[in-house]
């Protein structure tokens, strides 16, 4: 059995690789006082890697196919964690030239940039973090959802939310296992991309269980809200979520809706997302997975809007291994289409997930 396994899409940490004492690397009165201060060093690694095949429609040409060769997530992280500190570092490979361009590093290399990166600590139900870290919803939707291999949620694909950023973050868990409630301040741009003014953002959220026992124990209530600002003239960027998940062994999914004020860097400009998913396993072996979500862009236009759907099943073939066939289409309004070329298409892909 590999008791190497981490999942670093649900940022979760790793079986531990090696445990040791501070005492073997730094001198100490006795080993009966270092052995207080154990430390456990865990390292993990996730590859996603695809063979498709995308169907454009367009105005001119009816329809073009291409064959697609991808590497959807290159993730490699090590988690460090003591009594009552703890450190995580998560490197991702990303293409060195932004969209719309080029060239970029080395032509359009492959590079690493960091994901998270953060110390914290933790005390009874209180966590703390500081650097960057895991912002409060995104990670729950996806956690839910553990299908990230075949496509990214709609909301960070969307933009209109952000899985990290940097800035500190408090967690308190709720007594008999009824859940979290959460608050970050971070810059609000995403980890990606730099401060472009000096305004924080807040987040506040909550995951509440009604039940902790029985039944309706994997029932949960995600809320959450943030305000701030993007950009160099500080746009306002607002979001407020509301999401019904189940949290089950076999079975996970939900329902979820979030609301924007500020798009783009444009102020005055609303969105809207809304999405329904479910994911099934069975024999602890097959998986199947259905999503649908509507992403109005501009709630001022209706034809700015992109409707999609993906449909996945999957097989573990190894304790560390998954392989997945996805269709995925996404339709968009006419607005839509006109200002993101290429948004009509059809996916139909072979994802292999693999996890050390």
């Amino acid at each position: 059995m590999r008791t190497l396994c981490l999942s670093l899409a649900l940022g979760l940490a790793a079986p531990a690789l090696a445990a040791q004492t501070l005492a073997a690397v730094l001198p100490g009165p006795s080993t009966a006082a270092a052995s207080q201060h154990e430390a456990r060093v865990a390292a993990g690694l996730e590859v996603f890697a695809s063979a498709g095949l995308r169907v454009t429609n367009t105005d001119a040409a009816g329809a073009t196919t291409a064959p697609q060769l991808d590497l959807g997530r290159l993730h490699l992280a090590v988690d460090a964690r003591g009594p009552s500190l703890h450190a995580r570092a998560v490197i991702e490979g990303v293409r060195s030239a932004g969209e719309g361009s080029l060239v970029g590093i080395a032509g359009d290399a492959l590079v690493l940039r960091a994901r998270e990166a953060y110390a914290g600590f933790e005390r009874g139900p209180v966590e703390l973090r500081a650097g960057i870290i895991a912002t409060l919803t995104v990670p729950e939707i996806e956690a839910t959802w553990r299908l990230r291999a075949v496509a990214a949620t709609p909301l960070e694909a969307s933009s209109l939310a952000a899985p990290s950023d940097l800035g500190v973050s408090a967690r308190v868990a709720l007594p008999r296992r009824l859940g979290w409630v959460g608050a970050m301040v971070s810059n609000g741009e995403g980890y990606s991309a730099r401060e472009f003014n000096t305004n924080k953002r807040i987040e506040l959220a909550a995951s509440v269980h009604p039940s902790a026992h029985g039944r309706l124990a994997p029932l949960a209530v995600l809320v959450s809200a943030s305000a701030g600002t993007t950009g160099v003239a500080g746009s306002r960027n607002d979001r407020v979520h509301g999401a019904l998940l189940w949290q089950g062994v076999g079975l996970r999914g939900g329902v979820s809706f979030t609301h924007g004020w500020g798009v783009d860097d444009d102020s005055a400009r609303r969105a809207w997302l809304a999405e329904a998913f479910v994911r099934a396993v069975w024999a602890a072996r097959f998986i199947a997975g259905l999503r649908v979500s509507r992403w109005q862009r501009d709630t001022a236009v209706d034809a700015d809007r992109i409707t999609s759907w993906v449909a996945t099943v999957g097989a573990r073939l190894d304790e560390g291994l998954e392989l997945y066939l996805a269709m995925l289409r996404a339709v968009p309004g006419g607005r839509a289409y006109t200002a993101l070329p290429g948004s009509d298409h059809w996916d139909l892909r072979l994802v292999a997930r693999a996890v050390f």
